[in-house]
């Protein structure tokens, strides 16, 4: 069981000593003499270890190391200096620094404490060993030889196994010099030699770092006066081995030199660790800008202040030593008498953490400073509180800034849209003081553009400027980008910032709810931009505000543009709804047209001038017929027909039409290639296209008037140039060109006349849909479209399509005559004036018809008798029963009916799905005799 005797005049750092030896060593014996007398008669109680207050009397530590020496049983008591790192070590004796082995320094570390201990007591032990040995050598002469041997083996067994190194030394040259004598192996161990390489060489032969060590002064004084030494841990280099040991060194009734000895490396390591951990703990301590504190319970005593609290209170440290409780005097009074009733009730009973109220003080210079402080309390391993540790923040800039803060939100609270972003970058650029503030957003081609900005205390129009090497494009990618001078230097290429005559900068990106980058918001000032304490984290509040606005306005854009397509594809169905009954009803009444005219031709015996008129006629209705399908694509209500196309026939009959609507203000001027134009197009579309780039055009024109010009030409793109359309591939296109001298494109809306609902027209004037309209076309055709334009200088749109070869010129067929037929057909029609028309053409063609304008009345004659008929024509629109239920119940009746279904307009079956009932044709009114008698015919022969 291990006794320590600490002797201290001080209480603090001696109750913490005692609980660390208490922790490490579970069960040992402490004493501390409050008086003089019981220090030394402690001796008497002989314990394992010493320790001694630095600061105590001195008297009192050279009487009890006397006592100590003189007597046998406690000479060997290793002594330990306690040192507060406040006081300076005196000592006024050599004798006395030789008697002490040991030193600790405040704050107490606990392996620090563990590792002197341990050492101390093993050398301690190792020394009483040696010396009860050495005592009975000198008595062993009288013994048998039996017992000689027997106590040699004792001996040499005790001098191998103990764990501690073990040399002895015989004095060469009058102690110049030593030769090695033994070596245990412990020693071996340590030094990594063998006894048998090293007995008999010179000490600094095979150490040769040991006059530097300063073990051979030890081993010279102990020979001269025979008093043994210990000699300290100290740390032994040569180029073999390093390491720290401690040695104890004895000299025999031989004059032989015994050292024992431990190696100390590891702890020493461990302990040098931690003295520079607790040195880095002192640095940081030293250098934040907190005050870290540390007290007693009572908070009476201060065991450390950091040098912050200069800066802070204004006060010295060394005046807070004297005067523990000087901090609080610097608090104003009115928050004084909170903050010492709360610390006196929070120190009541068992103390938690100590949340202060933030208080103010008065620092040595007058001003007003807030301060925010928190205590920890810590606690030993018995549960007793034994410090106060803490830190105390000067919070006077946040509590500005949070000021300047709260005005910024305030102010922003209850405005929306363009007032809020108005409001933000006034209110930003009067908190950071700086000559510009601005909310951007990043545009498709890289740049930025404003939302708002502010110069010099007033809002500015829109301003832009391109993206690549500036600070905005390190916001982008930093999301936060501070450069408080020198930014012209830094940024030489960014010429806006030599126009705003920028030098300090700082910008945060703003990002939508995909954590995508949709802009930044900025502050930019002439002269040096110094930030406010919590500035970035004002900036992230504010950007993300500002980006929940812009994506709020983004979502009722998105709202407004889907309300007006609702009302667009509403107003589309409307027009899909009366097209289709208009083409159906049209479709009826050229049908009428045509089979009548065709009828005549016919009947007519040889009047060539009758013949021509009804072939015009017939052209005229053609014309209608696809006049109608115009209407039906237009509405949707047809599919889109692509198909190889001569542009220039298309232009210049869209020019036409324009020509009557245009004022005689704007003249018209065209030049279209009609040679190597074909393209692979519809031309409802392209005829759109052309209407919607012409009547923009006049539209920028109605005011001054100028000159509409439409252009058409062959080109091919080359290989090399195809970094100029990088969406085309090499080869040939057909060029159209449509311009116009009016009042141009301005430079920052250049980049969206193709948007959707973007319009610069009046309400009422344009839906902003037409250049949408348009480009949607040309990249449907695999086409692209380009736009020229300066502001009152005129537009110039360029559309390139892909250009296809003419194909090769036949011989015009011979006309084939009209087939004829003897079979039975059955035609159903609701008009009666087709009916009677059809069926006189396919009499004359050879048919036997019967016809019904009822469908019920046709399916109750087909029930009759239906092998009576050969094929059945139905109209598809008719009142009870549609073509297309008639021909179901027919084929119920007899599957094997061939039956051609016509129709005018039908959005109620397609082709598709009128083959797949088994209907066999599915024609398109208005019927052309000749088509409609060659696919009877090709029916019925099959």
């Amino acid at each position: 069981m291990l006794s320590f005797l600490i002797v201290d005049d001080k209480e603090n750092l001696a109750s913490e000593l005692r609980r660390l030896l208490a922790e490490l060593f579970p069960g040992c014996t402490i004493k501390q003499p409050p008086v003089h007398e019981e220090i030394i008669n402690a001796l008497d109680d002989r314990p394992d270890l010493i320790f001694v207050r630095s600061s105590i009397e001195a008297g009192i530590l050279a009487n009890l190391l006397k006592k100590r020496i003189s007597e046998k049983e406690t000479s060997l008591i290793p002594v330990v200096l306690l040192v507060d790192e406040l006081h300076h070590i005196t000592l006024f004796d050599e004798s006395i620094k030789r008697d002490i082995e040991g030193i600790v320094t405040w704050p107490l570390n606990k392996y620090s404490v563990e590792s002197i201990v341990r050492s101390m007591i093993r050398l301690n032990r190792a020394e009483s060993e040696l010396k009860a040995r050495i005592s009975r050598d000198e008595t062993n002469g009288s013994e048998s030889a039996e017992e000689i041997r027997k106590y040699q083996e004792r001996h040499e067994g005790i001098f191998e196994n103990t764990i501690n190194a073990i040399a002895i030394y015989r004095p060469q040259d009058s102690g110049n010099d030593f030769i090695i004598v033994e070596f245990n192996r412990a020693a071996e161990k340590i030094e990594k030699v063998k006894r048998g390489d090293i007995v008999g060489k010179r000490v600094t032969e095979v150490f040769p770092g040991v006059i530097e060590f300063g073990l051979i002064e030890v081993f010279r004084r102990v020979l001269k006066t025979g008093i043994p030494e210990r000699h300290p841990v100290r740390f032994y280099k040569d180029s073999r081995i390093v390491g720290w040991r401690e040695n104890y060194v004895y000299r025999l009734p031989s004059d032989e030199i015994v050292a024992v000895y431990t190696d100390e490396t590891k702890h020493k390591v461990a302990e040098i660790a931690l003295m520079e951990s607790e040195e880095r703990f002192r640095q940081l301590a030293e250098y934040i800008q907190e005050v870290f504190w540390v007290v007693s319970p009572d908070w009476k005593e201060v065991y450390y202040i950091s040098p912050a609290y200069e800066k802070v209170w204004g006060l010295s440290c060394e005046s807070l030593y004297k005067n523990p409780v000087s901090w609080s005097d610097s608090i104003i009074k009115e928050d004084r008498d909170i903050v010492l009733s709360y610390l006196k009730e929070k120190t009541k009973g068992d103390v938690d953490e100590i949340i202060f109220p933030e208080y103010r003080i008065i620092h040595s210079d007058f001003s007003i400073h807030w301060i925010s402080a928190r205590g920890y309390p810590v606690y030993n391993e018995e549960g007793k509180l034994y410090r106060i540790v803490g830190i105390a923040e000067d919070v006077t800039e946040k509590k500005q800034s949070d000021k300047a803060f709260n005005a910024i939100l305030e102010g922003t609270s209850w405005v929306t849209g363009q007032d809020f972003f108005d409001k933000i970058v006034r209110e930003l650029s009067i908190w950071l003081d700086c000559d510009v503030a601005i909310i951007g957003k990043v545009t498709k081609n890289s740049t930025i553009e404003s939302i708002s900005i502010i110069r010099e205390g007033k809002l500015s129009k829109v301003y832009s400027y391109p993206l690549k090497n500036t600070p905005c494009m390190e916001v982008i990618k930093k999301g936060y980008f501070y450069h408080p001078v020198g930014l012209k230097e830094h940024f030489s290429e960014a010429v806006q910032l030599h126009d705003l005559d920028i030098t300090g900068f700082v910008g945060i990106r703003l990002l939508n709810k995909e954590e995508e980058p949709i802009g930044v918001l900025a502050a930019m000032s002439k002269d040096l931009l110094i930030l406010p304490k919590r500035a970035e984290d004002v900036m992230k509040i504010l950007a993300a505000r500002t980006s929940a606005e812009i994506e709020r306005m983004n979502t009722e854009e998105k709202k407004k543009q889907v309300e007006a397509l609702l009302q667009q594809a509403q107003k589309m169905e409307a027009i899909g709804t009366l097209a289709g009954g208009i083409a159906h009803d049209f479709n009826n009444i050229l049908q009428s047209i045509m089979l009548n005219t065709e009828l005549a031709q016919f009947e007519n015996s040889g009047n060539n001038v009758v013949q021509h008129r009804m072939d015009e006629v017939l052209k005229a209705s053609k014309r209608a017929t696809d006049l109608v399908k115009q209407i039906l694509t237009f509405s949707r209500q047809s599919e889109i027909e692509l198909r190889p196309l001569k542009i220039s026939l298309v232009i210049k009959e869209a020019l036409k039409m324009l020509r009557s609507s245009l004022p005689s203000t704007i003249e018209m001027s065209s030049s279209i290639s009609t040679e190597d134009d074909l393209a692979l197009a519809d031309p409802t579309q392209i005829h759109q296209v052309v209407m919607n780039l012409c009547t923009n055009a006049a539209h920028a024109m109605r005011e001054k008037g100028g000159t509409l010009s439409v252009n058409l030409e062959p080109v091919f793109i080359q290989p090399e140039s195809t970094s100029l359309y990088p969406e085309l591939l090499p080869g040939p296109y057909v060029c159209m060109k449509v311009s116009d001298t009016g009042h141009g494109i301005d430079k920052n809306l250049i980049d969206r006349i193709f948007d959707p609902f973007f319009t610069t027209k009046e309400r009422g004037e344009g839906t902003g849909l037409g250049l949408a309209v348009v480009y949607g076309i040309i990249k449907e055709l695999k086409g692209t479209i380009r736009v020229e334009s300066e502001k009152g200088m005129g537009a110039t749109f360029t559309i390139l399509l892909p250009r296809i070869q003419r194909p090769h010129k036949t011989e015009a067929a011979e006309a084939n005559p009209i087939p004829h037929g003897t079979e039975t057909m059955l035609l159903v029609d609701d008009e009666e004036g087709l009916l009677v028309a059809q069926k006189k053409i396919f009499e004359r063609l050879g048919y036997k018809v019967e016809t019904h304008s009822s469908s019920t009345a046709a399916f109750e004659v087909f029930k009759r008798d239906p092998k009576r008929f050969d094929i059945v024509i139905t109209d598809q629109t008719m009142p009870k029963m549609t073509g297309a239920q008639l021909a179901k119940e027919f084929m119920t009746i007899r599957p094997d009916i061939p039956i051609i279904l016509c129709t005018g307009f039908s959005d109620v079956i397609s082709e598709e799905e009128a083959k797949a009932i088994g209907i066999k044709e599915f024609i398109m009114k208005p019927i052309v005799i000749s088509d409609i008698a060659c696919k009877v015919r090709k029916i019925l022969d099959k």
